[in-house]
Order: C-alpha cells, then sequence, then structure tokens
C-alpha cells in the first residue's frame, strides 16, 4: 500500500507548483503542480533518459510544452477509466485511501 498522498480526480505534474510544499513538496527545489484529470485531454508516451514516462501537454506562457507525469500521485483509476491510459498499462488492483482535500483547496 502506497503511504504518498493520492487525490481523487487529480493527476500530479512534475513541473514546480505555485503552491510550493502545499502540493506534494519534495525536498531540493522540486514541488509538483495538481491538474484536475477532467481537465487533461490526452496523455502521451515517452521517455525521458531511460525512464518511461506519461506526459500531459501543457500551454506554459507562450509555448506549449509535454509535462511528465508522477504516476506514483497520480489517480490512475480515474485516468483508467476516462480511457486515458495506454491499453497496456497496469494498474494497481485496489483503489487507494484517498487523501481528504486540503482544506485550502477548497474541494
Amino acid at each position: 500500500m502506497s503511504k504518498l498522498k493520492i487525490y481523487e480526480g487529480i493527476a500530479c505534474l512534475e513541473i514546480e507548483s505555485s503552491l510550493g510544499h502545499l502540493w506534494w513538496y519534495q525536498p531540493g527545489k522540486l514541488a509538483y503542480t495538481p491538474v484536475e484529470i477532467k481537465d487533461i485531454k490526452r496523455l502521451v508516451v515517452g521517455k525521458t533518459g531511460r525512464r518511461d514516462v506519461l506526459a500531459v501537454p501543457i500551454q506554459l506562457g507562450s509555448q506549449k510544452t509535454m509535462v511528465a507525469l508522477n504516476m506514483p500521485r497520480t489517480d490512475v483509476w480515474t485516468l483508467k477509466q476516462l480511457g486515458l491510459l495506454p491499453p497496456n498499462y497496469k494498474v494497481p488492483a485496489e483503489k487507494p485511501a484517498y487523501t481528504p482535500w486540503p482544506e485550502y483547496a477548497g474541494k
């Protein structure tokens, strides 16, 4: 069972978050940005170095870029239910005990 926080309906992008440590902070300068899965239109399979990743196309300023999902912190069950995952992607059989929404998130 994962001890990571997984929020229902949320994907975790591997990009600095404006909310800093309030969302999935990691030591150093890396923080993750939450995005609602309902706002994701498609995922792209790719590689970063030797690692296989699923990425989301997003707009950053005037540029469109691909940002990797942090899969251990992403609600993969909702991604699968919406048909966004590649057919061969293995999802754990049991859904996690989703983390309750923090007060500051307004959910």
